[in-house]
C-alpha cells in the first residue's frame, strides 16, 4: 500500500464522495477512483459501496479507515513532531471539535492563554454536533473534542470535568419570570423556545414533557444558545440552557430560575481516542482544561 493511495482513500471516505475528495486532496477523480481500485485488488475486498454519486464505507472500508485515519495522522505529523522535539516547543496545529457552548463558552479562556504559551501553534475550531466530533475523532481528523456527552464510543475516552446547572430563561416581565422551583407543568403552560433537534437540553425537556403526558407549544427554534436567549429576552416564550450559557449581561436582561432539579446538570469534558497519540500541542492543552484527563505522549 502507498500514502497516495491511503491519502485517497481517506478522503472518500471522510467526504463521501470521489469528486470532492479528488478537489480535497488536488487529484484528478479517474486518479482517486485508480488509487481505490488498487487497495481493492491488493486488499482483495471492497472498501466502498456505491450509492448513487456517493460512496459508503463497507464494513472492510470501516475497519481500515479504523486503522488508516490515526496511522495518516501520525504520518503527516512527522515533520511538527521533530520541531517540537529539537525545539522543545509546541508547533503544528491543534483541531479541536465542540458544539456551541464549549467554543463560545468553555474555550475562550482557556485557548487565550494557551495562545500566549504557544505562539506557533495554529488552532481550528470545528463548530459541529457531537456525532460529527466523534467521527472526525475516530477518523483522526481531530485531536480532541471539548463538548457535553451522554453516550462514549468503546474507542473513545470522555472525562467530564465541568458541571453547570439547567436555568429557565424567559423576559424579566414575562409570567413565568416569579416563582420558585419549576415545574413540567409550569413550562408546558408558555411557548417554549429551542436550539436544533441535536441539542441535549431540548432532547432532556422534550423528553420530560413527553413521558408526563403534556403537550406543549414550541414558539421558536433557532440555530443556537445565542440567538434562544435574544428571543427569551424580547418576551417569545421560555427556555432552558445550561448555566455556562449566562453572561452578566444575560443575567442583567433575563429571569432566570434554577431547573436542575427537573433536567440535571450539564457536564463539559475532553473527549479524545483511547488509543490516540496526542501532538504536544493537544497535550498542553489538555493539561490546561484537566489536568486529570489521560494523555499518551508517544
Amino acid at each position: 500500500m502507498e500514502i497516495q493511495q491511503i491519502r485517497s482513500f481517506l478522503a472518500v471516505a471522510r467526504l463521501g464522495g470521489y469528486v470532492k475528495a479528488a478537489e480535497a486532496v488536488h487529484r484528478s477523480q479517474p486518479a482517486i477512483s485508480s488509487a481505490v481500485k488498487a487497495l481493492e485488488r491488493e486488499l482483495g475486498t471492497k472498501l466502498f459501496d456505491r450509492r448513487g454519486r456517493g460512496a459508503v464505507l463497507s464494513p472492510a472500508g470501516e475497519a481500515l479507515t479504523a486503522e488508516a485515519g490515526p496511522a495518516m495522522e501520525r504520518w503527516e505529523g512527522l515533520k511538527d513532531r521533530m520541531k517540537e522535539r529539537l525545539e522543545g516547543e509546541a508547533q503544528g496545529t491543534l483541531r479541536i471539535g465542540g458544539g456551541e457552548s464549549s467554543i463560545l463558552y468553555v474555550l475562550p479562556g482557556v485557548l487565550e492563554r494557551f495562545r500566549k504559551k504557544h505562539p506557533k501553534v495554529r488552532i481550528i475550531l470545528h463548530n459541529q454536533r457531537a456525532a460529527e466530533t466523534l467521527r472526525m475523532l475516530k477518523n483522526g481528523e481531530l485531536d480532541l473534542g471539548v463538548r457535553s456527552l451522554t453516550m462514549v464510543p468503546t474507542w473513545a475516552v470522555y472525562r467530564p470535568s465541568r458541571t453547570y446547572a439547567r436555568f429557565a430563561v424567559c423576559a424579566k416581565g414575562h409570567p413565568f419570570a416569579k416563582g420558585g422551583a419549576v415545574t413540567l407543568h409550569e413550562l408546558a403552560a408558555h411557548p417554549l423556545l429551542f436550539p436544533g433537534s441535536q441539542s441535549i437540553t431540548r432532547v432532556l425537556v422534550e423528553a420530560a414533557l413527553a413521558k408526563a403526558g403534556l403537550t406543549y407549544q414550541v414558539g421558536l427554534e433557532a440555530g443556537g444558545w445565542e440567538a434562544i436567549k435574544t428571543y427569551a429576552a424580547a418576551g417569545f416564550g421560555v427556555a432552558v440552557l445550561p448555566e455556562l450559557c449566562l453572561t452578566k449581561d444575560n443575567r442583567r436582561d433575563l429571569a432566570t430560575r434554577d431547573a436542575s432539579k427537573l433536567f440535571g446538570r450539564d457536564n463539559y469534558g475532553i473527549v479524545a481516542r483511547r488509543d490516540g497519540h496526542q501532538t504536544m500541542a493537544a497535550r498542553e492543552l489538555i493539561q490546561m482544561i484537566d489536568p486529570h484527563f489521560p494523555t499518551s505522549s508517544h
